[in-house]
């Protein structure tokens, strides 16, 4: 699930900041990018982008990695940046449905 779009260098490209869940990731896989308005059998939002580089996030810093990330690690992965606006699903699997977008509240 990719919760956050991170601004990097001059602000032309994105980091898509996540977790990930189930499966492994590793630079080069082809993803399945389930954008925010996307609705299960339909192609609207849409989208499948081979993932540039994966990153190991620890805190402020990142880590690029060229081996398979597993189910709680926490990850940026460039190379998607144009096909999310905020946040979404990332997956292989052809049959996957969308984690609903998270919607938080603060009060004073």
């Amino acid at each position: 699930y990719i919760s956050k779009m991170i601004p990097q260098g001059n602000g032309s490209n994105f980091l898509a900041f996540g977790r990930v869940y189930s499966g492994t990731l590793c630079a080069g896989d082809t993803v399945r990018i389930l954008g925010g308005g996307y609705i299960p059998g339909r192609k609207h939002d849409l989208f499948e982008q081979p993932a540039k580089s994966v990153s190991l996030v620890m805190g402020p810093y990142t880590s690029s990695v060229s081996a398979r990330l597993g189910p709680g690690s926490v990850v940026g992965i460039m190379g998607i940046d144009n096909y999310l606006n905020k946040n979404g699903t990332i997956t292989t699997d052809p049959s996957a449905h969308p984690f609903v977008n998270m919607k938080l509240w603060v009060s004073p």
